[in-house]
């Protein structure tokens, strides 16, 4: 399940790198991107007439400072045109969540779910999800589910419904993931212990 993985800001549309689920969640769960999320979080939601119509701080600061992937497949371009594969996975955004904390347990109780992550503005949820592929479509699919979540948690899905749509990633030490695989590590006196995804660096992250 490999997806791509695209650096800050929005407007760069060449994927970086292709990464996975494990990678993603280390970027979410480490101190990578926890300095920009606090900026982006504490900016102004006053929103004003910019070059590209209504704007505001927290819209600018999202958009220049955090990455983005593209769940549902890699591209050589974010565009639904340029898809090089599908991944298997969709991610869903549901914004205005009061407390959405306690909504993540009751979310991963789902088995189709994989990744829970509060989204930048800390008032939402990202939710990624194994694609049932019940549909002909990628879309028609996404609208069956964004219904079955507003039907049984009353959470109101974005409506976009875009196979390339990208998915800003944040800092979320709270962040939960279904499979985290483990690898090894040989000490120094030689014992070999299984260590945690988040206990090795990225150097590519932001």
């Amino acid at each position: 399940m490999k997806f791509s993985y695209y650096k800050a800001p929005i407007k760069n549309t060449a994927p970086y790198r292709e990464i996975t689920l494990d990678e993603v969640y280390k970027v979410i769960n480490g101190d990578y991107l926890k300095q920009v999320t606090d900026k982006v979080r504490g900016a102004s939601r006053i929103e004003y007439r910019g070059t590209k119509g209504l704007t505001s701080e927290y819209k600018e600061l999202k958009q220049t400072l955090l990455p983005c992937a593209t769940f549902a497949g890699t591209f050589t371009k974010r565009q639904t045109a340029n898809i090089k594969a599908l991944s298997g996975l969709m991610c869903f955004d549901f914004d205005h969540i009061d407390n959405p904390e306690p909504l993540k347990d009751k979310l991963s109780k789902e088995e189709s779910i994989q990744l829970i992550f509060t989204s930048p503005g800390g008032e939402g949820l990202k939710v990624v999800l194994t694609d049932p592929m019940e549909c002909d479509t990628y879309e028609d699919q996404y609208k069956v589910l964004a219904q079955y979540f507003l039907k049984k948690y009353n959470l109101i899905a974005d409506n976009t419904s875009d196979i390339s749509r990208a998915c800003f990633l944040c800092h979320d030490p709270k962040a939960w993931l279904r499979s985290k695989q483990p690898y090894f590590e040989t000490l120094k006196d030689g014992r070999v212990i299984e260590m945690h995804p988040s206990g090795y660096p990225l150097d590519w992250a932001i």
